[in-house]
């Protein structure tokens, strides 16, 4: 979901910056980012505790969300802006989760 260029993150960031986006296709997009992410919490985390693992992934699932709310609502400043605050949250889980 977050491979540079090729990730469904960036993916959907660089078709909400065209012109004319395919909203059908990041509306695609936008559903397997947020199945793929909440999928998440079922794993062990690398290091530290479950709980906070858990508590992340639960709030980064309603984020991801939010992007794919506003892919339905066909807004593109809001998909960015969405995208956006999601990479505002990276450091804090991965401080405490990557190896």
């Amino acid at each position: 979901t977050h491979k540079v260029k090729k990730g469904l993150k960036d993916l959907i960031e660089t078709e909400a910056k065209k012109p004319k986006p395919d909203w059908a296709k990041m509306e695609k997009d936008a559903k397997e980012f947020t199945r793929l992410i909440s999928l998440m919490e079922k794993n062990d985390p690398p290091k530290g505790p479950k709980a906070s693992w858990i508590k992340l992934c639960k709030e980064y699932t309603q984020d991801v969300a939010k992007v794919e709310t506003a892919v339905k609502k066909k807004d593109a400043k809001e998909v960015l802006a969405a995208i956006k605050a999601l990479d505002k949250k990276c450091d804090d889980c991965h401080d405490k989760h990557r190896p």
